[in-house]
């Protein structure tokens, strides 16, 4: 089969080769390939017009069909068919190491022009051999060893890699699988709803898309992948009650998981406002739910409510980010209509944690949806002109010329000065009259003659004989 289909391909993962070898090396891990897509943008209206799809091109005709999206078959695209490790090698991280070498040589990591055109040439050289002539004939062919036979396998700098927009799977859904293709970064984009006759499986498809190349070599611009994750996540929550109610919480969660959908993207999540709030929850409702969340109701009150809260949620219309296991729990109550006996037994909790886990995650909800409540309403009790009159200042305002060093500086230098000039205003004004009042008045000689007169002698005496106390 794969010698008739060069649209398929075979990736083989072998440790380190010896040049002059001539044993077959140990195989670790296989992936085949079959290239898919760059349909025609008219045979693909045709074929989704007559409801008739040609042969193979699983992938677009499928995403095609389910988005009603006719450019899509037109991007260029790979399927992976089958991932296949060695026996004794499995669980030990082969399979992994092989699809991401597959990702880095589709992205152009391991092609090298110099060791291409040697290829090149020899492909060539073997393909215009002495024995391949205009006359050659199959039925004189003699069957012998041949000669000069171009190589089994290439390596990935060998030989050019195919220009593509995405790389696909399609699996039956489980929860092993999904785990290996999420950990690759592969984006659900299609579930069947009902399982495949002979596994009892649910068809997913999952894509990961290659960067836009900065020449514009690709026909697509890398935002319809987050686009049909969107859709994807919009069609697949209503229908968890009903078509997937048996399944898992943890496989939900992964398929619900945005984290690698919507990396690099610009944030598009519209947060509910006021009004939309509304349409959801009317005030009764909100009302109802206030009281469960302080213990002032039975949970029998907002059972009803249950189903729209977790829709709200798990669409990201807030921003709120609850605990695994309280999203866990809101998403087997509220989507799928378990019971929380049902939802403890899956999660393999106790069931009175399992009701403290909803209860705690509703009463972030509420706590939530109280907040927008308040910020509309606060805005509508600030008056516009006050609004604009902060505006308005916020924009007059402009940085100061100095520092606040050099303004601190420039102040005790003022002060100073200050200072100074009513020191010598002050003793200006009232100099004159204390020199005259306190003045020390006589000469020198006035001076000598009122020393002498001090009585030394008794002095000293007094200073040697202190008086006594009785």
């Amino acid at each position: 089969m794969l010698s008739d289909a060069p649209a398929h391909h075979v990736f083989v993962l072998m440790p380190p080769v010896q040049e002059n070898g001539t044993k077959v090396p140990q195989i670790l891990a296989v992936v085949q390939i079959c290239l898919e897509g760059s349909l025609s943008k008219k045979s693909a209206t045709d074929g989704l017009e007559k409801g008739k799809r040609a042969a193979g091109d699983l992938i677009p005709w499928t995403l095609s069909q389910q988005f009603l999206d006719n450019d899509f078959p037109t991007l260029t695209g790979a399927r992976i068919v089958r991932v296949a490790v060695h026996p004794d090698f499995q669980g030990m991280g082969y399979g992994s190491r092989a699809m991401q070498l597959v990702h880095q040589y589709y992205n152009g990591d391991f092609y090298s022009v110099k060791d291409n055109n040697a290829s090149m040439d020899t492909e060539i050289n073997v393909v215009r051999g002495e024995e391949e002539t205009d006359e050659f004939l199959l039925l004189d062919e003699e069957i012998e060893p041949r000669t000069n036979l171009p190589p089994l396998l290439l390596r990935l700098a060998e030989r050019p890699a195919e220009q593509l927009d995405y790389i696909g799977v399609s699996f039956g859904l489980t929860i092993g699988l999904l785990k290996f293709w999420k950990r690759l970064k592969y984006v659900p984009v299609y579930l069947r709803q009902t399982t495949n006759d002979l596994t009892g499986e649910h068809t997913c498809i999952m894509l990961k898309r290659f960067a836009v190349d900065v020449d514009q070599t690709s026909k697509s611009d890398g935002t319809w992948l987050p686009a049909y994750f969107r859709e994807f996540r919009h069609r697949f929550i209503p229908s968890l009650g009903f078509s997937f109610c048996s399944f898992l919480p943890h496989t939900v969660l992964s398929l619900l998981d945005e984290k690698v959908a919507l990396a690099n993207t610009v944030a598009e999540n519209k947060f509910l406002t006021r009004e939309e709030l509304r349409l959801f929850l009317p005030d009764s409702d909100l009302k109802r739910l206030s009281q469960f969340s302080r213990s002032m109701a039975d949970k029998s009150l907002i059972m009803d409510l249950l189903p729209v809260i977790a829709s709200i949620y798990f669409s990201r219309r807030v921003d709120l980010d609850l605990d695994y296991r309280q999203a866990a729990v809101l998403l087997c109550v509220g989507l799928q209509r378990k019971t929380v006996e049902k939802a403890a037994e899956e999660l393999d909790l106790p069931v009175n944690q399992t009701y403290s886990f909803l209860f705690k995650g509703l009463h972030r909800l509420s706590a939530h949806f109280d907040t927008i409540c308040k910020q509309a309403i606060e805005a509508q009790i600030m008056p516009a002109s006050r609004t604009e009159h902060m505006e308005s200042m916020l924009n007059e305002m402009e940085p100061t010329a100095k520092s606040l060093e050099e303004d601190l500086r420039e102040a005790e230098r003022e002060i100073k000065e200050r200072q100074a000039r009513d020191k010598k205003n002050l003793k200006k004004e009232l100099g004159a009259k204390l020199i005259n009042e306190f003045a020390i008045h006589g000469d020198d000689d006035e001076w000598q003659d009122a020393v002498g007169k001090i009585n030394l002698t008794q002095a000293k005496s007094e200073e040697q004989n202190p008086p006594q106390s009785h």
